[in-house]
């Protein structure tokens, strides 16, 4: 069975359990909803713990949900400029303009990685949502979470009356506050990834970015983060600083040739294979040259290698286990997955917290009908040029 028959295999014997314990025991009577491919569960209690917090710290509050607002206004005009510029390059050069990429956990982004960093965006942005709301003066209904398919959700349900009888500034600060929690995390988790990357970079020599499967290199044992310092080659030993190093000695190699690597993790030794492009010896390996790192910024080296090398590796310090790998590449999609639909969250469309925001402001300055000329059309305009950021590309 391939992987993706296992994985639906999985995902329907999943559901199906979930509907015949529903069936069998009536989940509604606990507070939990199953519907199609998707369970809710609600529960009342979380209400007096977001009461706590708020009341806990009202003044820093207070501020977050000030600075809130104004990163929100601030984050609907770069995502709405960004759209309006991509709609002019769709105009303009169809075929080179950059299309949007969804996020879906396991088939655009890692599916652990993904699932990890979206819990993370739904629960600190709901629980900021309840938060600021209680600190307005703003009733909470309920508070769930639940699973649609396989990507996980929650909520906090203001009460609607409390909300339609609240103030106007009231109403932005709440909604804005999810972005807001979403922005505050991944600034977080960029402050880790500091921590925990850059104290950890030094030394010289040729950092192993990949290995490619079935190559000698990875046949032999190479992995990604291995430090390569020297090459024995025939009767002679190669030392390698770099990937200039790197490169004059596998000029001189030919395939079947047997080679030894000293790695940080110990030596290696095996055949070289053909290389594909021109008749010399072939490893197998993606490189970098970690004396690159010394002149630009190595968290934007690991957030961005393809930018800085070319190439899709990342910065690996030599004290890193595969735990700690895990960990940080968590933090990094936490970090991109808060920033990106943070964003995305504050664009002035209907459904989402930046429409609710621009309608806000709409009904302030117009007249009830002229606001909802203005914030639905300007939805659609978004919304259409989202679409076509998907298609126009992929035609062209």
């Amino acid at each position: 069975m391939d992987t993706f028959s296992t994985v639906l295999t999985i995902f329907l014997a999943f559901w199906a359990i979930v509907f015949f314990i529903d069936q069998r025991f009536g989940l509604s009577k606990y507070n939990i909803e199953v519907s199609l491919f998707q369970i809710i569960a609600r529960t009342e209690r979380l209400t007096n713990f977001i009461e706590s917090i708020a009341k806990a710290f009202r003044p820093a509050w207070i501020a977050y949900s000030i600075v809130g607002v104004a990163l929100g206004v601030l984050a609907m005009a770069l995502t709405t400029s960004n759209f309006l510029f991509i709609g002019k390059m769709l105009f303009d050069e169809p075929s080179s303009a950059t299309g949007v990429q969804i996020v879906i956990p396991g088939v655009t982004l890692p599916l652990t990685y993904s699932l990890i960093a979206l819990t993370t965006v739904i629960l600190v942005h709901e629980f900021s949502h309840g938060i600021i709301a209680r600190l307005n003066d703003i009733k909470i209904k309920s508070v769930g979470a639940g699973v649609l398919a396989i990507l996980p959700f929650a909520f906090v349900e203001p009460d609607e009356e409390s909300l339609k009888q609240s103030s106007r500034m009231s109403r932005i600060k709440v909604l804005s506050a999810g972005s807001m929690a979403n922005f505050t995390l991944a600034f977080v988790a960029l402050i880790v990834l500091f921590g925990l990357v850059v104290p950890n970079l030094s030394g010289t020599g040729l950092s192993i970015g990949s290995a490619e499967d079935g190559q000698p290199g990875a046949l032999a044992g190479l992995e990604k983060g291995m430090v390569i310092n020297s090459i024995y080659y025939g009767e002679d030993k190669y030392t390698i600083s770099n990937y200039d190093d790197f490169i004059a000695l596998m000029d001189i190699t030919m395939p079947g040739e047997e080679i030894t690597i000293n790695t940080n993790e110990g030596n290696f030794t095996f055949l070289l294979g053909q290389n594909p492009q021109r008749d010399v010896g072939y490893i197998g390996i993606t490189t970098y040259d970690r004396s690159v790192l010394k002149s630009i910024n190595p968290l934007v080296a690991y957030l961005y290698p393809p930018l800085v090398l070319g190439i899709d590796v990342a910065v690996f310090p030599d004290s890193f286990s595969s735990t700690v790998w895990f960990i940080i590449d968590c933090i990094k999609y936490i970090f991109f997955l808060n920033v990106g639909i943070g964003l995305f969250n504050m664009l002035p469309i209907g459904p989402l917290d930046g429409g609710k925001v621009f309608r806000e402001f709409t009904d302030r300055m117009l007249n009830k009908r002229a606001s909802a000329i203005v914030s639905n059309t300007v939805s659609l305009v978004i919304v259409a040029l989202i679409v076509a950021s998907l298609v126009v590309p992929s035609v062209f």
